[in-house]
């Protein structure tokens, strides 16, 4: 039968005569009846023994000798907790079996009850989750309730003990710090006074930072120099506050794990003065209005690693250096703006990020007369990058060399780039890196290079107005500037073109590989009112994107100034990457009568490589048979072979012609994974082709593929795209600007190259008709489509590509007639290859 309710515990006291104890419980086993004398366990058969095992209704336990009058006696059931019934797949499934597992479980339960019955229970209602402090706090302390009901350990005297509200007071390192707490943190009751006159300015002086150096040092540092703990909020009640020297000292790690806290308090700061400086670990800010002085807030975090600085509901007035500024050895860093006002007039910035991992500048309103509202990245004349030459023979440190204007925490990187390290200090006109990656310690010699590791800025939800000499929203020399949903608003209609505000002149240097990526990204953003450039870049980042913006109705599109280099567009071409779509206004794709070729170069790079981006749906028309006019090539040839160099591994190469008796470079995987490069460095001819002007490149590819997908890439001129390549023969083209403006043949801007990596086994890869261009063409055909005057053959095509590729017009290829008439001819079929072709006229056409 099923097992009744039962209590698990009874309880009886001795009288030194009775021997015999029942229990009204069940119990399976002997092992699960414990018996206790005066809370002392005792042993089975060698105390007692028992009665009932296995009875419903219990059983006794029988003494061997009988318990002292006034003991204690307790019999409880103690059942292991686990299972012991093994069911067996297929087996027999007993009454017996099932029943009595079924009572062991409620005989646990019954248990577990009773243990519940005796400990410490919350009333039903209340679901608070309280846990103990662990052993060595609760060491030789009292259990206490604070204010709110909460268990926890206080400290004491034996005979005093105090709550934990009280524990930090008597803890506290001064006499002040001490009162600070018991009046929550209200300093200025005491530190702080008013002027004689009255006026109601609060006047801080050497005692108040006195008083702020004290509180702060209640931040706790553990023993591993990993920073955590809570010094006590630091408040601010609501008044007017004249601060004529610094509240924390402008020293890195000065202030961390610091509230300020304000109530639209008014921090009035002298000329010149930096108000909080240092600004470290875990540090905060809300609440406080401040006016005038140098520099609001100061962050120097030391490259701390998890670093937070936030700053929330804050107004900011005419700081004349930066409201906010972040200096250059700050990178491990996230900084929080939120929700707070800014209003310049007095030649300040409003915010200077030189570094930082992360900075969320959000929520925002701004309002300045600066020449600029933001920098972000660390100003190094024109450039985020210089060359030196490593030279360690002069300085006691090897890893130190001479070099000017630069600032801890750059990135230095040698010209190889296979060994790069962070400024870690400066002295001496020299530089120091703490340690080299890569490959190590460079040797004298080696040229470097000293990059701005720059800022990782998010600017969103801004709405602001510039006023008088205002110029530029952002000036950016490095690292990321992200910037989504912000008004750029209070544009004058009526001013002259030349005095109205670009969205961001951008000063940073794109790098020539991918270390240290700088980007520019402008995207759901809107001005109101005429703008003159919506950006300038004075430098090329590796990445920019301009998207879905707004308001740019009488734009002149993108500035670029002189005194970006060839190589610097040619770097941007190869290693850069756009995105420019879904604007109102912008007009990069029109030509304008620049004053220097970098403007035009610089539009013609940028459309080029949107281009590219977009597969070429911005090309040139062709037309809808496909159809180009001879004057439209620049060149036309074949891959033979000759004055290629090609390597790999786990392939075969060879040569033969197609169809059209076009030369073609086969190349087939001998196993899975083989790869190759094949390439020209002669392939472009300087003199038949124009510098700066955009051409596309057109290859002719048959793929036979098998297990996935091929990759393939090609290089033309410093442009290159990957492709993936479809079964079949297939047309790939590739836009770029011809970047040779040296005069004469060069290696780097006149090649070609096919690479190719992770080829199946006995997959082919062919490539042999290559078509030179001019402008951008999306070009689909595997053979030349023309159009033509009736009587005229196409024109011999320029060689643009070298002599020994170069062939013209090969057998196959058509030229229409565009004004057939009756009687006439559809058009000519070229039948013998060569520059110029022979060419036959076929299909006739009636009278």
């Amino acid at each position: 039968m099923p097992i009744t309710e039962q209590e698990t515990v009874n309880t009886y006291i001795g009288n030194g005569i009775a021997l015999t104890f029942p229990y009204g419980f069940k119990i399976t086993e002997a092992a699960d009846l414990k018996v206790e004398l005066d809370g002392e366990l005792k042993t089975l058969t060698t105390d007692y023994t028992l009665t009932g095992i296995g009875g419903a209704g219990g059983g006794n336990v029988v003494c061997v000798s009988a318990p002292a009058s006034g003991v204690i006696v307790t019999l409880y059931r103690d059942m292991e907790y686990k299972r012991t019934t093994d069911y067996v797949y297929n087996g027999d499934l007993l009454e017996e079996t099932v029943d009595a597992d079924m009572d062991r479980i409620v005989m646990l339960t019954q248990q577990l009850r009773n243990d519940v019955k005796r400990s410490v229970k919350l009333p039903v209602n209340e679901t608070t989750d309280i846990v103990l402090p662990d052993a060595a706090s609760r060491a030789s302390k009292y259990f206490i309730f604070d204010g709110s009901g909460v268990p926890g350990v206080g400290v004491g005297s034996a005979s005093t003990p105090v709550s934990i509200s009280m524990e930090a007071v008597l803890a506290a390192a001064s006499r002040l710090a001490a009162y600070a707490l018991l009046t929550e943190g209200q300093l200025y009751d005491i530190v702080l006074h008013y002027d004689a006159d009255n006026t109601g300015v609060i006047s801080c002086h050497s005692n108040v930072r006195q008083a702020w150096a004290e509180l702060i040092a209640e931040a706790v540092t553990d023993a591993l120099s990993v920073g955590f703990g809570s010094a006590s909020p630091l408040y601010f009640p609501k008044g007017k506050y004249l601060v004529s020297a610094y509240l924390t000292q402008d020293t890195a790690g000065q202030v961390n794990y610091t509230k300020f806290i304000g109530d639209d308090s008014i921090l009035v700061l002298a000329s010149g003065v930096i108000a909080f400086g240092g600004i470290g670990s875990q540090t905060s800010f809300k609440g406080l209005i401040f006016k005038t002085g140098a520099i609001a807030i100061s962050i120097k975090t030391g490259n701390n690693n998890t670093a937070i600085v936030k700053v929330r509901d804050c107004e900011f007035h005419n700081q004349t250096v930066a409201s906010i500024t972040m200096d250059g050895n700050s990178a491990s860093t996230l900084v929080i703006i939120e929700g707070s006002k800014f209003f310049n007039t007095a030649g300040g910035l409003i915010a200077r990020f030189i570094t930082g991992d992360k900075v969320f500048f959000l929520n925002c309103w701004i309002e300045f007369q600066t020449p600029t509202a933001f920098e972000v990245g660390q100003l190094k004349g024109n450039r985020s990058s210089i060359n030196t030459t490593f030279d360690a023979t002069s300085v006691t440190d090897s890893s130190a060399w001479s070099l000017t204007n630069v600032a801890q925490g750059d990135v230095v990187i040698t010209s190889d780039w296979l060994s790069w390290g962070v400024v870690s200090s400066i002295s001496a006109n020299k530089i120091n890196v703490a340690s080299w990656l890569g490959a190590g310690q460079p040797t004298n010699g080696t040229q470097v290079k000293v990059r701005n590791a720059g800022a990782v800025v998010h600017c969103q939800n801004i709405i602001g107005v510039p006023e008088g000499t205002a110029t530029s929203w952002f000036d950016f020399y490095g690292g990321e500037l992200n910037i989504n949903d912000f008004r750029f608003g209070g544009e004058p209609t009526d001013a002259p073109i030349s005095a109205v505000r670009c969205y961001a002149e951008c000063h940073a240097g794109g790098n020539d590989q991918y270390i240290l990526p700088t980007r520019l990204s402008i995207q759901n953003s809107s001005v109101y009112g005429a703008a003159a450039y919506v950006v300038k870049f004075y430098g090329l980042p590796n990445v920019f994107i301009f998207k879905n913006n707004t308001g740019m109705i009488e734009s002149q599109g993108f500035y670029f100034d002189s005194g970006i280099t060839n190589e610097e567009f040619y770097n941007f071409q190869r290693f850069g990457s756009i995105d420019i779509s879904g604007n109102q206004g912008e007009q990069i794709n029109e030509e304008y009568n620049f004053t220097d070729a970098n403007g035009r170069l610089g539009h013609k790079i940028f459309t080029a490589m949107q281009a590219k981006l977009n597969n070429l749906e911005s090309s040139i028309p062709v037309g809808p048979s496909g159809r180009i006019t001879p004057d439209m090539l620049a060149g036309s040839g074949k891959n033979n072979g000759t004055g290629w160099v090609r390597s790999g591994a786990l392939v075969t190469g060879a040569y033969e012609d197609d169809v059209y008796g076009v030369s073609q470079s086969k190349i087939t995987a001998t196993a899975d994974g083989g790869y190759f490069t094949d390439y020209r460095n002669d392939f472009l001819v300087e003199s038949a082709l124009a510098a700066h002007e955009i051409y596309t490149l057109s290859v002719v590819v048959d793929a036979t593929l098998f297990n996935r997908p091929l990759l393939i890439q090609i290089d033309i001129g410093g442009a290159f795209k990957i492709y993936r390549l479809k079964n079949g023969r297939q047309v790939l083209n590739l836009p770029f600007v011809y970047m040779n403006n040296t005069g004469g043949a060069n290696a780097v801007y006149d090649k070609i190259a096919f690479q190719a990596y992770n080829m199946d086994n006995t997959s082919v890869i062919k490539y042999g008709r290559i078509i030179l261009f001019k402008g951008i063409v999306n070009y689909q055909n595997d053979t030349l489509i023309m159009s033509v005057a009736t009587g005229v053959s196409p024109a011999a095509i320029t060689e643009g590509i070298t002599a020994d590729c170069h062939v013209g017009y090969f057998k196959g290829d058509i030229a229409y007639h565009y004004d057939v008439a009756a009687s006439g001819t559809l058009g000519k079929v070229c039948t013998t290859a060569g520059d110029a072709g022979t060419w036959k006229t076929f299909g006739s056409v009636s009278a």
